[in-house]
């Protein structure tokens, strides 16, 4: 009996020492009820080191603005979006690009990243010094006011590297716009489907994205 108790006494000890633990940062936010686009400006005005950003759509102007004064208090700031964001005219690209943020494109440019022509760059997430931003919550004022969603802000270091890593995956697959825009990726993309593609997207996201 005592052998029993002493065994559960260190099973116990190591599931602490070895266990990643919820710490106090780990925190959920749903919209409309928590105004998450404040939570997400809070964090970008106090990041210290870096911002990288994997987001379908970025249409608010004030998490854009948030962003580049992050980029010109000297904090490394990369953002993927997928082309819909980016050609779009709602989309803060074009905005992002002009004030020097690093942006990367997927869908864009002559050659393919993907089999799929028509897949999108869908995740929503932000690792934000430390930390990790994700869930459902894309960053338009529409996501933030009506829609339905949910965001995790978490330190947790293991998920922070998972999700670093594909960070990586994907700026592999998208197209960096600091690269020349040359008149041949203008004509290619210029195709018949290509214009069909981003007309249907700009189409359907306007249906459901308020400015």
């Amino acid at each position: 009996m005592r052998f029993k108790r002493i065994f559960s006494f260190f099973s116990l000890l190591l599931i602490v020492i070895f266990a990643q633990p919820v710490t106090g940062k780990d925190v959920v936010y749903f919209s409309p009820d928590d105004h998450p686009s404040e939570k997400l400006i809070d964090l970008i005005n106090h990041a210290h080191h870096k911002i990288y950003a994997a987001v379908y759509m970025i249409t608010d102007r004030n998490i854009a603005e948030a962003l580049t004064n992050a980029k010109k208090r000297g904090v490394d700031v990369k953002v993927i979006m997928d082309r819909a964001s980016f050609e779009g005219s709602w989309g803060k690209g074009k905005y992002l690009k002009e004030n020097n943020i690093e942006l990367f494109v997927f869908g864009l440019g002559s050659k393919p990243k993907t089999k799929f022509p028509s897949a999108l760059m869908h995740n929503k997430f932000a690792l934000i010094d430390n930390q990790l931003w994700n869930g459902s919550f894309n960053w338009t004022r529409n996501a933030n006011k009506n829609n339905q969603e949910n965001v995790i802000l978490t330190d947790n270091s293991a998920l922070y590297t998972r999700f670093q890593k594909h960070f990586e995956v994907l700026k592999v697959r998208s197209q960096s716009v600091a690269q020349k825009y040359t008149a041949r990726n203008a004509q290619t993309d210029n195709t018949l489907w290509n214009r069909t593609r981003t007309f249907f997207q700009s189409f359907k996201e306007s249906l459901r994205i308020k400015l």
